[in-house]
């Protein structure tokens, strides 16, 4: 795992192999639009985001995924208060689908867990497959009172962890399909 940036980044937490399992037992079968979460529920914002979602729930996974959340919330000096993760989002990104800038929580003013008040501290991408161009994972980084915008290295297999507040985007598409796995931790709200 390097961390920078505030970020974490692990380039191998998945072998080439279990991209595809996953993507072998997930990738058919009925797929929705991606949704924008906001306080008052979810909603369709095509100039915000195109991609299609579908949920995973299988414990291999999970199993693999958590131990990985909490080195990087060790080695990073986070040390949040982790109580759980959400359920697996994969997304399928198409020629020209992207999402622009956004956070996936701030604080526990947008996004709450369902049933106990937790928000989401840490997010996890996890990258399934390069062969496709396009699709740039990127972050925003301030730097001496200047944006900076930074790309992440996309390799199948790697995974990139981050404080759920920081500001990122999929570049548009250009070339194949580009497939990933979205992961929410949760927690007590910040005191």
């Amino acid at each position: 795992m390097i961390s920078f940036h505030n970020l974490f980044y692990s380039p191998s937490l998945f072998t080439k192999e279990q991209c595809d399992r996953i993507l072998t037992e997930h990738v058919s079968g009925d797929w929705k639009d991606g949704t924008i979460e906001w306080e008052e529920g979810e909603r369709i914002q095509p100039e915000l985001r195109s991609s299609k979602i579908k949920w995973l729930t299988d414990q291999w996974v999970f199993d693999h995924i958590w131990p990985c959340m909490l080195g990087a919330n060790e080695k990073a000096g986070w040390k949040y208060d982790i109580k759980a993760m959400g359920d697996i989002q994969l997304t399928r990104y198409e020629p020209g689908d992207f999402y622009n800038f956004h956070s996936d929580g701030f604080g526990c003013h947008n996004v709450k867990a369902p049933n106990t008040g937790w928000c989401r501290k840490l997010s996890m991408s996890i990258f399934l497959n390069d062969d496709y161009e396009g699709g740039e994972f990127q972050f925003i980084k301030l730097c001496k009172g200047e944006m900076e915008i930074i790309t992440q290295e996309h390799v199948a297999g790697s995974a990139v962890i981050f404080p759920s507040n920081i500001e990122h985007r999929v570049k548009p598409v250009y070339t194949g399909v580009r497939y990933s796995l979205v992961i929410w931790f949760v927690g007590p709200p910040f005191t």
